[in-house]
């Protein structure tokens, strides 16, 4: 399969996955269900998780799910998508059609309910209902164990949020 034919793929799966579904709720209650990523994780706080100032710019996407997007100054960005209503069955489908569909999947360990890395640049996690996406855009020479580690501490730190 091409590159760009598994990348349209890939982004059909995750629209069915995680897209317009609302069984969960916010702590703002407002989007029907969508959970608000840059107030659930503060500025300061990931700023605090990835060790250099960010600013944070939150998005409603078109698909239902909500997003942050933490960019520093000098240091790459970081992208963190929480989507609602994804039961654990539907989000081990998703990540069995993704290895099927030529995904290089990596587990990492110790994350919510099961997590893979796909590629160094991104995490997907999966707690209770929740999908969790960590995007990130390294810097030309960051360290992508660092940059691995940082994915993981702000996945853990949203699912904690989502938990309490």
């Amino acid at each position: 399969m091409h590159r760009a034919e598994l990348i349209v793929k890939i982004a059909a799966l995750l629209v069915m996955v995680i897209g317009g579904s609302s069984a969960a709720m916010d702590s703002s209650q407002d989007r029907g269900g969508a959970v608000d990523v840059c107030a659930l994780l503060p500025r300061e706080e990931a700023s605090k998780i990835l060790g250099y100032p960010v600013r944070a710019r939150p998005n409603t996407r078109s698909d239902g799910p909500t997003e942050c997007s933490y960019a520093g100054s000098t240091a790459g960005n970081v992208t963190v998508m929480v989507g609602t209503g994804t039961p654990k069955a539907k989000w081990d489908t998703f990540m069995k059609e993704l290895k099927e569909s030529g995904a290089s999947l990596e587990a990492a360990s110790g994350v919510g309910d099961g997590a893979f890395f796909w590629d160094a640049h991104r995490l997907y996690a999966h707690t209770t209902t929740y999908q969790i996406t960590v995007s990130t855009t390294p810097s030309p020479g960051d360290d992508l164990s660092k940059v691995r580690a940082n994915a993981i501490a702000l996945a853990k730190a949203i699912i904690a949020k989502l938990k309490g």
